[in-house]
């Protein structure tokens, strides 16, 4: 790519992502192609670089909905980093789905477990499937909400996404790996992002797993906008700029307390919110 697509945003690890429209051209001569421009972006999934703190990286733009693959089991995808990225994904007016994996290893309480996670999700407006990678149950289903689509396809490493994608496009023998034994965590198997193309008008873009997912790009002040269950409710709060934590008079607290909004939710919201604040003074130090 041209040097000034390099220098054009210096917060962000990699300038041009999969998903990305350029403009480009033939150097003269050459078998080569150079990208002179990129094309605006309708949206991206952007996180919090793992090697550079103060940096950002662009796992995908110009999708139209996330496919978040989640696990109960070997390893267990927390509330709390499902939560981050669909806040990342509202910020970003992506629609998201939430696919858990795995189901065939549930044992009854891990069934209800998942049964509970579903109710909450269902409920704030989210699609949320079951389904096993190695048995194939309920991928037909997947396959309907992909098609026509831009996918992109992102979840903690170890969750099955590659096995997934594997049922869904036979033949792209993606490789896979087990879980860490030693760790109990997810192990990376897809090491860049890749898109491939599904049916006739599809395309599902495979993203590296990962371990953790840190917020970059969002006020704090506005954070309670991408959780769509208190989105509602913030013009009921007594003050305007009520941060739902002690202010008195919050709508999002009362609902909270009568267990209209799920405290899982409300306890990954306060957590976010905590986050920034330690994030603030770790960049003063």
């Amino acid at each position: 790519m041209k040097g000034k697509l390099r220098l054009s945003d210096s917060s962000s690890t990699n300038p041009i992502v999969v998903g990305d429209q350029v403009i480009c051209e033939q150097e003269a001569g050459l078998d080569t192609w150079v990208i002179n421009d990129r094309l605006e972006r309708s949206n991206y999934i952007v996180r919090q670089s793992v090697h550079e703190r103060s940096a950002k990286s662009i796992i995908a733009s110009n999708v139209d909905q996330l496919c978040l693959i989640a696990s109960m089991i070997d390893p267990c995808t927390s509330t709390g980093l499902i939560d981050r990225i669909l806040v990342t994904a509202e910020a970003y007016h992506i629609p998201s789905i939430l696919v858990f994996n795995k189901v065939d290893i549930y044992d009854r309480d891990l069934q209800e477990q998942y049964k509970l996670h579903e109710k909450n999700y269902v409920e704030i407006g989210y699609k949320t499937i079951s389904l096993s990678a190695i048995s194939g149950e309920n991928i037909d289903k997947l396959t309907d909400l992909l098609s026509n689509k831009i996918s992109l396809l992102s979840g903690q490493s170890g969750v099955g996404k590659s096995t997934i994608i594997n049922r869904l496009l036979p033949g792209m023998d993606i490789k896979t790996r087990s879980v860490s034994s030693f760790s109990g965590k997810g192990v990376h198997t897809t090491s860049y992002s890749e898109m491939h193309k599904f049916g006739e008008n599809g395309w599902i873009i495979d993203s590296p797993g990962f371990k953790e997912f840190a917020l970059v790009d969002i006020d704090k002040n506005k954070l309670s906008h991408y959780f769509p269950e208190m989105k509602k409710l913030l013009l009921n709060c007594k003050y305007n700029d009520c941060q739902h934590v002690n202010e008195p008079g919050c709508a999002v607290k009362e609902s909270v307390e009568q267990e209209l909004i799920s405290k899982s939710r409300y306890k990954s919201y306060l957590k976010m919110h905590d986050d920034f604040d330690g994030a603030h003074k770790s960049s003063k130090s």
